[in-house]
């Protein structure tokens, strides 16, 4: 039997698969493995990791990560610095510390890092930056972000007119992904 118009038929049946939970559909991003996306945005999202962290409960599971990975504990204090960044400002540096925030998810392999961070920029979960004017990146982990700007850090560090003896840098962002509503705002930067 012939069908009239099959791209109909691939946009139904994907849509049918999306209602039953069978693949995760975002923009032009088909996931097949649905719960693949639940266990690695999750981890980057835990509302308990700041608590785990103020607590000083985290050193718990930072030594079990020690103890299961192949990695020198010398990397210790370097996690704790990377996990308190992510806490605080959502930035992501480096690979130590994905495979702290990933060690649960199963089949997640190290070399697939960065495909999984290009998927998650892709989607808008996260905002990839270039850092030190290096060939390297970091990330930022939009939902880790401030709801509404602190008024004294932004009085120092975005002041509306340039302080005396000093002159004003105007900084020009643009995403390949674009900001996500509101992101601007609740930096509490200006846009033209």
């Amino acid at each position: 039997r012939r069908i009239a118009n099959p791209g109909r038929v691939f946009v139904d049946a994907t849509a049918l698969w999306e209602a039953q939970g069978r693949v995760f559909i975002d923009g032009r991003l088909v996931v097949l493995q649905p719960w693949f996306v639940i266990e690695i945005i999750s981890p980057l999202v835990d509302v308990q990791l700041k608590d785990d962290v103020q607590s000083g409960k985290i050193m718990g599971d930072i030594s079990a990560f020690f103890e299961e990975s192949e990695l020198l504990e010398t990397h210790v204090g370097t996690l704790r610095k990377e996990i308190r960044k992510f806490v605080e400002f959502g930035e992501i540096h480096s690979r130590l510390l994905l495979a702290f925030l990933w060690r649960n998810v199963d089949g997640l392999a190290k070399k697939h890092y960065s495909h999984v961070i290009e998927m998650l920029a892709a989607s808008g979960v996260i905002l990839m930056l270039e850092c030190d004017g290096e060939n390297r990146a970091s990330a930022v982990a939009l939902c880790r972000l401030a709801a509404a700007a602190d008024p004294v850090v932004r009085a120092k560090v975005w002041p509306r007119e340039a302080r005396t003896n000093e002159r004003e840098l105007t900084l020009k962002l643009e995403p390949y992904t674009g900001f996500p509503a509101g992101f601007v705002e609740r930096q509490g930067w200006r846009s033209t």
